[in-house]
Parts: C-alpha cells; sequence; structure tokens
C-alpha cells in the first residue's frame, strides 16, 4: 500500500498563519527590511515550523527581479584569451564575492563575435550588466548605453564623451609609475609591451612616454611592441624582442601575466634579472608575488575594484545617480626591479 504523502505547504497556507498577505510573506522570507523585524521572525519562524521552502524564481517574478547580474569578458581583440586567464579569475572572485553579500547570482558569458550588441542586448532578463574591459568594442558600449537603460557599468578606461559608466584604474597614472620607477633604477632603454590600440592600454603606454619625456629620454617606435593579453601573444612577442637588434635594459608590461611570460624567455636567454633586465608588470595579481623573482607591478588594487563595480551597479538598479569611478593605483616594489 502506497505511502499517502503530506501535501506541500504553499505560500497562501504561511500567510493565513501568520495573519498577513503573500507579498509579505515573500519580502519576509527574502529578509526586506521594508518588513519589521517582529514580523519577518514571526514569519521565518511559522515557515520553519511547515517546512515551507520558497520558489525562488516565483520570488522573483513578484519582486520583479531575477536577482541574477549578466558579468561579460569581450575578447573581440585577442580570440585567443580566455576566462581562465589570472586577471579575470581575481576580478570575477571579487565580484562573485560582493554580489554573493547581496544574494545575487552571477550569469557569465565570454563574447568574442562581432554581433556583440545583439547578444549582450538579449540579456534583457537579468537585473544589469557588469563588462570587464572594453577591449575593441567602446563604438558598441556607447551604442548600448544610448538605446539601453538596462544598469551597465564596465571594468575599464574612462573616455571622453562616454556615454556608459566605468570603474578602473587611473591608467596614465599607473604607466607614469612604473616608468619613473625603471629611470629611477637607471634604466634608460626600457621596452613597452603591450597593444597601444586598447583603450587601457594606450592610457598605460601614454603615461610610459609622458615619463619618459620628463626625464628627457626619447627612444623611437620600435621600443613599444605591440602585444595582446594572451599567453600565444606575449610568447610571440618575446621571441621577437629577444631576436630583434633592439637593445633594451627594462621591460615594461601592459600586464602581469605578460610580466611573468617575459621573466621566461630572459631566463631562457640567460638574461639575468634585475641585474641586466629590469621587468614590471600591471594589475598586481596573486601570482606577481610568487614569480621567481617576485614581480614589480602597479596594483589595480583588483578586489577593490571589484565591490566597487557591484555597488556602481546597484545603485543604477536602485534609480541613483552615478559618475564613473577611477581608482588610484600603486606602485608594489619587488625583485624583479
Amino acid at each position: 500500500m502506497a505511502t499517502e504523502r503530506p501535501s506541500k505547504k504553499k505560500m497562501s497556507d504561511i500567510a493565513r498563519l501568520a495573519g498577513v498577505s503573500e507579498s509579505t510573506v515573500s519580502r519576509a522570507l527574502a529578509g526586506s527590511k521594508l518588513i519589521a523585524k517582529k514580523t519577518r521572525d514571526r514569519v521565518v519562524a511559522i515557515a520553519r515550523e511547515q517546512n515551507y521552502s520558497i520558489n525562488k524564481q516565483a520570488q522573483n517574478l513578484r519582486l520583479q527581479s531575477s536577482k541574477t547580474v549578466s558579468v561579460i569578458i569581450p575578447v573581440v581583440h585577442e580570440p585567443q584569451q580566455p576566462v581562465s586567464d589570472p586577471f579575470f579569475l581575481e576580478l570575477l572572485g571579487a565580484i562573485a564575492d560582493a554580489l554573493t553579500e547581496r544574494n545575487y547570482d552571477l550569469l557569465l558569458s565570454r563574447v568574442k563575435a562581432d554581433d556583440w550588441q545583439a547578444r549582450v542586448s538579449g540579456h534583457n532578463y537579468v537585473d544589469g550588466l557588469i563588462v570587464i574591459g572594453q577591449s575593441a568594442i567602446h563604438p558598441a558600449l556607447d551604442d548600448y548605453a544610448k538605446i539601453n537603460t538596462q544598469p551597465l557599468v564596465v571594468w575599464g578606461a574612462k573616455l571622453a564623451d562616454q556615454r556608459y559608466i566605468t570603474v578602473g584604474a587611473d591608467n596614465l597614472l599607473g604607466g607614469n609609475l612604473a616608468t619613473e620607477h625603471l629611470i629611477d633604477r637607471g634604466r634608460r632603454r626600457i621596452v613597452f609591451l603591450g597593444d597601444p590600440a586598447l583603450p587601457e592600454v594606450d592610457q598605460r603606454h601614454a603615461g610610459y612616454r609622458q615619463a619618459l619625456a620628463a626625464a628627457g629620454i626619447h627612444l623611437p617606435e620600435q621600443y613599444t611592441v605591440k602585444c595582446g593579453f594572451s599567453v600565444a601573444s606575449g610568447h610571440q612577442a618575446l621571441e621577437y624582442l629577444l631576436n630583434s637588434d633592439i637593445e633594451f635594459d627594462a621591460i615594461f608590461a601592459a600586464s602581469d601575466l605578460l610580466a611573468t611570460i617575459a621573466l621566461k624567455h630572459l631566463h631562457q636567454k640567460h638574461l639575468a634579472v634585475p641585474e641586466e633586465v629590469s621587468v614590471i608588470g600591471f594589475d598586481d595579481i596573486s601570482l606577481a608575488n610568487h614569480t621567481m623573482p617576485a614581480l614589480s607591478t602597479v596594483s589595480q588594487n583588483i578586489r577593490a575594484g571589484g565591490r566597487v563595480l557591484v555597488n556602481n551597479l546597484f545603485c543604477q538598479m536602485q534609480g541613483d545617480d552615478v559618475d564613473s569611478q577611477v581608482i588610484k593605483p600603486t606602485l608594489v616594489v619587488r625583485h624583479s626591479s
């Protein structure tokens, strides 16, 4: 004989037992501060006694919220750059932690197609969008912000007349700090490793050029070795540099990942770091403190940056006016320079 299963409690049952409306039950179980603490505690206690668990999807529909934020990594300029890039992982971790504190989920997308805007426009079921890096899509981001009201914040460079909100480091200052540090160490033939076609890297490169000019150092264009952020691009650029006629005594890499690749190639060529060649990166990912030698770098304060991104997005979601925020970078000197 089959055992009769107890009937599943409904929200209406909890509302009846607590003497409140269903919407009050929904908000109380969501921890809403709009409901008095005494009422919240009574509703929660009754729900537990009745073994009631809320249907999150139904609750979100009632509250007109998906409780989800879409995080998008555009790699239009560098299709080979994986999500497992250490910088992406650390910033994603910071964003995920900040969203979890707010009881939100994260939906991750890696976008490399030319139809970026069409794909992102399909994410209208989320409460907001975070884009990590401008890649080569600044015009598309501007177009999207012009015709969409969905909350959007971009990790990247603050650009003139942009329509979207950004959070990111002062890249110009960071590039200046890195280059001034190398000059102070007596370096005069400093290679810049990165792709100035990208907004953030362009500003780091401008800071590099600014510091060189202030020190009266004039280097030809060949000292800027164009390189994407992927491992493959890094290896290709270092092989080119070390097999060229360029005489250099320092490398300023636009990211820590590129700087670690430089350390490997210099070691293979038996060039001592920092005695013969000083190396400095940009980001201050966790790996930077564990290379041999430990990597000097410019810190973007990634964990704080992730929190600022989420705070900025939630302000927009609440209808508040927000401005782009520029985070002041700091120089972190270790053994590689």
